[in-house]
């Protein structure tokens, strides 16, 4: 028997259906993806018109550090200057009632050599670093480095020691010498440590601020001596150079003892006619707040200076040079 005959239905395929809750749920993430990525940008460094702002305030700052530094030179520098230059003729220069700004405009002759030779030597020591010594150093042994480091350390330490055990004046007639020594073997010793370091330490702290302290105090040391050599200096100048100095005329009502000055009676001058006696042969030293510190025109050192106070019965005439 022949069998039937089949159909065949047709066979439809039915696309998948999107929920619209999977569409709003991708749209979501590549929308805070997006956002992500725009907080990420907007991380990356400061807006362009901030680096000026910074570099301009670095500079600002960099210029008031250095003022205070060169102000603080001038102040000691002119302190220093003026308490050797009065303690040749036996005076203390805290009798004068000098101000602040009588040491700081009183320094410049001493301080700005000071000044110019401490920017030239740290412009030099920096371009020096980066154009030679840097790259040199990054090819040497890091322990064979330190080592050296260590050795150039003991050997300044040592000769610091013994230079100021054999000069007792602490080492002024070696001049700046022996304290930029001691600059020298704080600095080494500082490069050595930051060489041949590992890891860091409690301790680096405390030994890094006793190595500025130590190179602080050198820096002190040869300031001091530098202010005190250009006093001496300008007081020698200033005594070999009296009889030119501006002469100084006293009169007074009543007899005064001044070694050294020639004295007479003038009530014969109708001008000065309230004061009896007049003194000449002086010099004008320095001005106090109460009077005048005279030398007299022959006045070596070791003699006496005289503090003329004024009053009533006494006159100061102060004349050109000779």
């Amino acid at each position: 028997m022949p069998r039937p005959a089949t159909t065949r239905l047709p066979t439809t395929r039915t696309p998948p259906t999107r929920t619209p809750t999977n569409r709003a749920t991708t749209n979501r993430a590549t929308t805070n993806r997006a956002t992500t990525n725009r907080a990420t940008t907007n991380r990356i460094g400061p807006p362009p018109s901030a680096a000026p702002q910074r570099g301009a305030w670095s500079v600002v700052q960099a210029a008031l550090a250095e003022l205070a530094a060169i102000t603080a030179v001038l102040y000691y520098l002119g302190w220093i200057r003026a308490a050797e230059t009065f303690r040749y003729f036996g005076v203390d220069v805290g009798i004068l009632g000098l101000s602040s700004a009588d040491y700081v405009l009183r320094s410049p002759p001493t301080a700005i050599p000071v000044i110019i030779v401490l920017n030239v030597l740290t412009v030099a020591a920096i371009e020096l670093y980066r154009r030679v010594l840097r790259d040199r150093l990054a090819t040497m042994e890091r322990r064979r480095l330190s080592t050296l480091l260590w050795t150039a350390t003991c050997l300044t330490s040592i000769a610091v020691v013994v230079l100021y055990l054999r000069f007792a004046d602490w080492g002024s007639r070696l001049g700046v010498g022996l304290p930029l020594l001691l600059v020298v073997a704080a600095g080494t010793a500082a490069a050595a440590r930051s060489v041949g370091r590992v890891e860091a330490r409690s301790t680096d702290a405390l030994a890094g601020a006793a190595l500025l302290l130590l190179a602080g105090t050198g820096l002190l040391w040869a300031f001091t001596l530098y202010g005190a050599q250009t006093g001496r200096q300008a007081a020698q100048t200033f005594s070999d150079e009296l009889p030119s100095r501006p002469a100084v005329t006293v009169y007074s009502d009543k007899l005064l003892v001044l070694p050294g000055a020639t004295w007479a009676e003038a009530t014969t001058t109708p001008a000065v006619s309230a004061y009896r006696y007049r003194y000449q042969g002086l010099r004008f030293l320095a001005r106090t707040p109460d009077g005048y510190l005279l030398l007299p025109e022959r006045w070596r050192r070791g003699d006496a200076v005289y503090l003329v106070a004024l009053g009533d019965g006494i006159r100061i005439d102060l004349a050109g040079r000779n």
